[in-house]
């Protein structure tokens, strides 16, 4: 690859689109592997084409999510941690970005429900064993509690009540 440079491979897409000759699945093999080829372009300027050339052609060719998708896993491999982290920021309106941003969202607010409903059901399980239910109620009581979990809080208050 290192013979191929990575300049001729933009040149060649941006020929076509300006001359509007359809650009086929062929056409972005060689931009995936643009990271690899030869040239006097820097890294970060070869990913931020690639993914310039992917987002306005999206509506051109199929898979254009994969696409960027390969693209953002091959910048996280050769950009430094501060090239990559800028490089994020600029495509952050990218469909790849707002997909990453919404399912980051989507986690952070399951993980965050996860841990409300954990917090109050080791408070109501410890409050009903500090009580004198047994743990077979508790357990049959509070669904949202694993036993590894149960068993925890029953040592815990045992071992209260012990003192």
């Amino acid at each position: 690859m290192k013979g191929r440079l990575a300049e001729e491979v933009f040149d060649n897409i941006n020929y076509k689109l300006e001359h509007s000759i359809p650009l086929t699945k062929e056409d972005f093999i060689p931009l995936m592997l643009c990271p690899l080829m030869g040239g006097n372009m820097s890294q970060k300027e070869r990913f931020r084409k690639g993914f310039g050339i992917i987002h306005s052609t999206k509506n051109l060719i199929e898979n254009s999510d994969k696409l960027e998708a390969i693209l953002f896993a091959m910048a996280n491999k050769f950009l430094d941690k501060t090239e990559f982290n800028n490089l994020k920021e600029e495509m952050k309106m990218t469909e790849l970005g707002l997909f990453l941003y919404n399912d980051g969202k989507a986690d952070g607010i399951a993980e965050g429900i996860s841990q409300g409903i954990s917090q109050e059901a080791f408070d109501n399980a410890k409050s009903f064993l500090k009580n004198g239910a047994s743990f077979e109620l508790v357990r049959k009581s509070i669904k949202n509690i694993s036993d590894k979990e149960l068993q925890e809080i029953y040592d815990e208050v045992m071992a209260e009540k012990a003192e």
